[in-house]
């Protein structure tokens, strides 16, 4: 009976245990398998998904551009460098801040950091190479995206560790559950996923924005929408500088709009020293200038471009030293260090410093004649030679060539870069612009405007003898010394006996007459006075005829004097400079 019993038992809970394995592993099969067949838990080779997931945790190579200017590249730690001279030994992610800190102690030099090699870096694929040499490592930099240059990975979102995921294989049989810990762990993983194989995340899993936001999915469709939202929501930090905490100088779009603004002076040129202290002027139709002393030596284009993951200054101009493309090294709010066939190059901004009330006070009391005529780098200084302006108090103007005038208007003021701009507006349409003032002074104004035009105004006080002012020309002869630059008398040129002669003339109406180079001088009266016309009245004892007479002013200017006598014998004129010194 006993033993009856118990075999029935024994029968009974095998034939239990039987049912219930078997219905435990049916189940199991039926849940993976209607899990593979869903399209939302599929995680496949070369699926959108999978490409966008392996961008968002490849390698970030940014983290140290302040040493490799390379977003592909990260180099493995630690590494010796000497910045600008000075030996640092970077073991940290922390230790990137002390070469800015040498970089930014001054800000008119050219930063310079040099590798010891060898050195071993981490590609964007965690491949670790070795680097034996500078071209080696320059080879490998020329293969990443430029600086902020849009590239492949995704970096305003992170997955949050650890994720599991179950792999099975095309009869749903389960083959592996991996554990992921880390980006590298998910890279190689799906790397390695091949066609035979299917994987499936187990959701939910959680995911950080770059500002801090963690947001949880629960399938594949809403991790892909998660991370597309996200893929250009964040600055990625893809400059060279470190940790994104200085203003983005050096891209395209800040170089360009600073170079727009104000003159650029040449501090450095190692190829030719002889244009230092020339000057850009840079408008925003890609023309510009070059000038020295206000006067235009050369002209032609410019852009700013990205060639071969760098960012370059185009010129091309009448001048050839300055042609070519040239590497932007350094720059700031006033001043670009660029080089090109190992020259150097070194401008600064020059804003110029006069005032409004200077240029107004300039440009009245006498005709500016055009001298220099340019518009989008053709050279139209002839057309325009006989050209004047005549400035008047209440901002009205006439230009005339001598046979043709015109009316116009004109304005000065400061805009807001701190440039001084003159408006003009005139029927005369050829002048029309908004100009900035490039350089000033008693003789001669450079005006340039964006849409390509540059000017340059000569002052022009000989409008006809009669508009001379007495009052003028007694300040004039009474600042500094005049010397001879040219006598004739009666058919005689007479010059060379008188070259290292000076007047001086004195508040009390005497004159000195005297070798600028020896012993011998005369004293003299003078007096400049108006009749029917300007005189000018040289008298002296001891001093020859060559030199006295009652002379008639035909030419008054801020530096030149012209005397002249239609005499019974002949002609008699004699041509004065002003000499400062």
């Amino acid at each position: 009976m006993n033993i009856t019993y118990n075999r029935f038992l024994t029968f009974f809970l095998f034939g239990f245990f039987m049912i219930i394995m078997m219905s435990s592993c049916q189940k199991e099969v039926i849940e993976i398998s209607s899990a593979q067949d869903n399209e939302t838990t599929k995680l496949t080779v070369n699926s959108t998904l999978t490409t966008l997931i392996t961008d968002t945790v490849s390698n970030d190579g940014s983290i140290d551009n302040i040493i490799d200017k390379a977003n592909c590249l990260e180099i493995k730690l630690p590494v010796f460098v000497v910045v600008n001279g000075t030996g640092v030994e970077i073991n940290s992610i922390e230790d990137y801040q002390v070469i800015e800190e040498i970089f930014d102690r001054f800000n008119d030099d050219i930063d310079k950091i040099d590798i010891e090699y060898p050195i071993r870096v981490v590609t964007n694929e965690f491949a670790e190479i070795l680097i034996d040499n500078e071209n080696e490592f320059k080879e490998l930099v020329n293969s990443c995206k430029g600086e902020n240059e849009k590239d492949d990975d995704i970096e305003c979102i992170d997955f949050m560790y650890p994720i599991s995921i179950s792999v099975f294989n095309t009869d749903f049989d389960i083959v592996d559950t991996k554990t992921i810990n880390n980006d590298e762990n998910l890279f190689s993983f799906l790397k390695n996923l091949n066609a035979s194989t299917i994987a499936s995340i187990k959701f939910p899993i959680r995911l950080v924005k770059a500002d801090g936001t963690i947001i949880s999915v629960n399938n594949n469709q809403e991790l892909e929408n998660a991370i597309i939202q996200a893929a250009d929501s964040c600055d990625e930090d893809d400059d060279f500088n470190f940790n994104d905490d200085d203003p983005d100088y050096c891209n395209v779009d800040f170089v360009q709009q600073s170079l727009e603004r104000c003159m650029w002076k040449i501090t450095t040129f190692s190829n030719n020293a002889s244009f230092e202290n020339y000057s850009f002027r840079f408008s925003d139709d890609s023309t510009f200038t070059i000038n020295q002393n206000g006067t235009i030596e050369g002209f032609g284009d410019w852009s700013v471009e990205t060639s071969n993951n760098k960012n370059i200054l185009r010129l091309s101009s009448t001048i050839n030293d300055f042609n070519g493309d040239w590497e932007i090294l350094e720059c700031g709010d006033k001043f670009l260090d660029i080089t090109k066939d190992g020259s150097i190059l070194k401008i600064e901004k020059n804003c110029p410093d006069f005032s409004v009330e200077e240029v107004k006070e300039t440009l009245l009391g006498c005709k500016w004649g055009i001298s220099d005529f340019i518009n989008n780098g053709e050279n139209l200084s002839d057309q325009y030679i006989d050209y004047k302006f005549d400035f008047n108090n209440d901002e009205t103007f006439e230009i005339s060539d001598g046979s043709n005038t015109f009316p116009g208007s004109w304005t000065v003021e400061r805009n807001e870069f701190g440039n001084v701009i003159i408006n003009i507006a005139s029927v005369f349409t050829d002048v029309v612009d908004e100009y900035f003032v490039a350089s000033i002074n008693n003789s001669n104004i450079l005006i340039q405007s964006n849409s390509g035009k540059t000017i340059k105004l000569k002052k022009d006080c000989s409008t006809g003898v009669g508009d001379i002012n007495v009052d003028r020309l007694n300040f004039l002869v009474l600042n500094c010394v005049w010397k001879i630059v040219d006598l004739n008398k009666e058919g005689n040129n007479l010059t060379a006996n008188y070259t290292n002669y000076r007047f001086k003339f004195f508040q009390d109406g005497t004159f000195l007459f005297y070798n600028a180079f020896g012993a011998d001088y005369y004293v003299g009266i003078w007096k400049a006075e108006r009749t029917n016309r300007v005189v000018f009245l040289l008298t002296s004892q001891g001093l020859s005829n060559e030199i006295t007479n009652f002379y008639e002013v035909i030419l008054l200017e801020d530096e030149k004097l012209n005397l002249f006598v239609d005499g019974i014998n002949g002609m008699h004129e004699m041509k004065l400079e002003r000499e400062c010194i």
